[in-house]
This record gives structure tokens, C-alpha cells and sequence, in this order.
């Protein structure tokens, strides 16, 4: 009888507790109701798809820490779930792009629709085989980058003069390609590109280049 007394005692405190709970999950629930995980914007996932779309993969090089990551974009999927694409939280906007080692073959044209992504603010194509083509004049498009690495990715030719525009660079790396600066292009960048903090131009072909003292971490 005793216990049956504290039982009595305690079941209005768990029916409280209950009722508080349920409370608090059905504000949650609501809450994400009304301020849903936005979706990819539809311009930046046509545009992916459509870069996709114009690259291969080299299925024949064999190495654990190369894989094709855009194996996992399709049309049926947000694109911020996808390999190598983030999204801003708050707008779904496409902010970056890591795509190293993702045994990509191909070339990018000025009119590569990759230039389409305004937000994007990183850029990794590094460690791809770009079968010797330049680096596309278009790269100013891309207003709000802050990091772009084409590193180890078979780029040749000279390297684009308005790569100079990307004023919010704050990291560059162009090495290990068969590239080369003129001193007209490279006196630009150094001067435009004022909150870059380090440039990567290791292999690249600076002879008609004399660099000039700068807060920026050169490598050569």
C-alpha cells in the first residue's frame, strides 16, 4: 500500500514531464518546418551538370586517393549532397568546389559554365589532367573567390592576365604545370591581389618575370 501511495505521488510528475516533452518536439519540429535546410539553387546544379557533362574519366589509373567524385551528381539529388560541392546553409548557393583527384580528362573553355557559380568562394581542380589546355580567360567571373588551387593538372600556355581581377584571393596555387608568366600579367597580379597571402608558382616558367618584394608568401 505504501508503494502504491508513492506511485500515486510520482505519476502526476512524469504526466508533466511527458507533456513538456512533447511540447518542446512539436516547437522543434515546427521550427524546421518554417526555416528548412534550403536547397541547391538550380543555375549552380544545371551549371555542374553541364561541367559534368564535358569532362571524362580516366578509369585506368589505378591509386586509393584518386576517385571520380562527380560519379555521385545526378539530376535527382541536391546538389549539396553531393562529392565535393558545398553549399552555403542559409541560401543554398554553391560556395565550393573541391574536385582533386577525381581523375577528370578534358580541357576548360572560356565558355566553361563552372563561371556560372558567382558565390563560389574555393576552387580546387587540382591533380586532374586538363590534357595540356590554358587556363581559360574567364576566371574573373568568379568575383567572390578567395582560394583556387589548379595544381598538378596538366594546364600549359601562358597563365591569364585577368586571373589579376580576383581581388579576394587570399591563397593561389598555379605549380607544378607547364605554364609561364609575362612580367606584364605577374606586375598586375601582384598588384591588384592584395589580400593574397600565399602563391604557389613551383615549375611555373617566371623568366620573363622579376619578382618584387611583397607581404605575399611566394613559392618558385
Amino acid at each position: 500500500m505504501r508503494d502504491f501511495i508513492k506511485f500515486r505521488k510520482i505519476h502526476p510528475l512524469i504526466l508533466v514531464l511527458f507533456l513538456l516533452s512533447s511540447i518542446i518536439c512539436s516547437l522543434c519540429l515546427s521550427s524546421s518546418s518554417l526555416n528548412p535546410t534550403p536547397l541547391c539553387l538550380p543555375n549552380d546544379k544545371s551549371a555542374l551538370l553541364q561541367f559534368k557533362n564535358t569532362m571524362s574519366i580516366d578509369d585506368s589509373f589505378s591509386d586509393i586517393n584518386y576517385y571520380p567524385k562527380t560519379n555521385s551528381w545526378n539530376e535527382s539529388t541536391d546538389c549539396c549532397s553531393w562529392e565535393g560541392v558545398s553549399c552555403d546553409k542559409a541560401t543554398g548557393q554553391v560556395i565550393g568546389l573541391d574536385l582533386s583527384c577525381s581523375l577528370l580528362v578534358g580541357s576548360l573553355h572560356p565558355n566553361t559554365t563552372l563561371f556560372h557559380l558567382q558565390g563560389l568562394k574555393r576552387l580546387n581542380l587540382a591533380h586532374n589532367n586538363f590534357n595540356d589546355s590554358s587556363i581559360p580567360f574567364g576566371l574573373s567571373q568568379l568575383v567572390s573567390l578567395k582560394d583556387l588551387n589548379l595544381s598538378f593538372s596538366s594546364f600549359s600556355g601562358l597563365i591569364p592576365s585577368d586571373i589579376s581581377f580576383l581581388t579576394k584571393l587570399t591563397s593561389l596555387d598555379l605549380s607544378e604545370n607547364d605554364q609561364s608568366f609575362d612580367s606584364h600579367s605577374f606586375e598586375k597580379l601582384t598588384r591588384n591581389l592584395s589580400e593574397l597571402d600565399n602563391l604557389f608558382l613551383d615549375s611555373v616558367n617566371m623568366s620573363d618575370v622579376v619578382p618584387t618584394p611583397s607581404k605575399t608568401c611566394l613559392h618558385l
